[in-house]
């Protein structure tokens, strides 16, 4: 037992004096942290058209640092082997839970932006935002905010945002009026459709409506709810 434990000792003396490079590290830029607006504990107050009301909570949101590893495991993903690590850029996680109904929750995944060439890692403002709502058939990575940040200045009614792969792209709006009258400038507007069977894709209409100071202000679920945030 004594011999075990002494050679885990040296396993982890050995990986301490590897000869890796000086960690590249990419923080939150104060651009990146205007779209950081969940906090534990925010309350978010939703209505539909029928008045029936939603609430959901920030239960989680905590620092969430991505890594690339020099691995074979490494990449864009969270990486906790004995590689060497190359570069580190923040991320948050945040998990908004319906406390009404118990039955869903919502997880944002907020992460930098990370471009990399062939003289290493560039450091930019940007994050690229992923947002998971699984019980409504939602899953999908929308587009970074350093672009949505530079279009916002120009002047629109709606633009088509560059396709990701989806089949549906989203959309930027300038002006979203609801329905108590606030309105709210430079809306994401990202609607999915749930493939479950191959190429046939199920017509669910699960739409979000972004804001980059409040988060979703909006959601459109299959059975034609509207919810607004009050």
């Amino acid at each position: 037992m004594k011999n075990i434990i002494l050679l885990l000792v040296l396993s982890l003396f050995c990986y301490a004096c590897k000869d890796c490079k000086e960690t590249t590290v990419i923080p939150f830029t104060d651009k990146d942290k205007e779209w950081l607006i969940y906090q534990k504990n925010k309350i978010f107050i939703y209505t539909n058209q029928k008045n029936d009301t939603l609430i959901y909570v920030t239960e989680k949101a905590y620092d969430f640092p991505f890594r690339d590893v020099n691995s074979s495991n490494g990449g864009f993903y969270p990486s906790f082997d004995a590689g060497c690590v190359n570069a580190k850029w923040d991320g948050m996680r945040v998990k908004l839970q319906n406390t009404t109904t118990k039955k869903d929750s919502i997880d944002i995944w907020l992460q930098k932006s990370v471009v990399s060439n062939s003289s290493g890692y560039r450091k930019e403002d940007g994050l690229s935002p992923r947002i998971y709502w699984y019980s409504n058939k939602y899953s999908r990575i929308i587009p970074d905010t350093k672009t949505l940040d530079s279009l916002s200045l120009k002047t629109f009614d709606t633009l088509i945002m560059p396709n990701l792969n989806y089949r549906i792209p989203d959309l930027l709006l300038k002006k979203v009026m609801l329905k108590n009258g606030k309105v709210y400038d430079n809306i994401l507007l990202s609607e999915d459709k749930w493939n479950n069977s191959g190429t046939n894709f199920i017509e669910t209409k699960t739409r979000i409506f972004y804001h980059k100071t409040t988060g979703i202000i909006r959601f459109e679920t299959a059975n034609d709810d509207i919810w607004e945030l009050e």
